[in-house]
């Protein structure tokens, strides 16, 4: 793995919708502080690099992949937003 990569988090989501996103106690269940790109493919991803050469997401954390729909924006699945 090169060097760059040591204790990055990488999420992918095959999910074709409006946006995806990451939330949790990691940024204070902030909605909008982790979008997930969409690759050319299809696929909602993010990548979170080490912080202090630690894994980005700690051990025990609480996190949620939201998914934005023309409903509102859900995470898992409970409604957290309306759009």
């Amino acid at each position: 793995m090169p060097r760059s990569l040591e204790n990055s988090v990488s999420i992918r989501q095959r999910v074709s919708r409006q946006g995806h996103g990451l939330t949790g106690n990691i940024d204070n269940w902030d909605i909008k502080s982790h979008p997930m790109k969409k690759s050319e493919f299809g696929v909602w991803e993010i990548v979170l690099p080490p912080v202090d050469g630690q894994p980005a997401i700690p051990h025990n954390s609480k996190i949620k992949v939201t998914i934005t729909l023309a409903l509102g924006l859900w995470a898992g699945a409970e409604l957290i937003g309306s759009a």
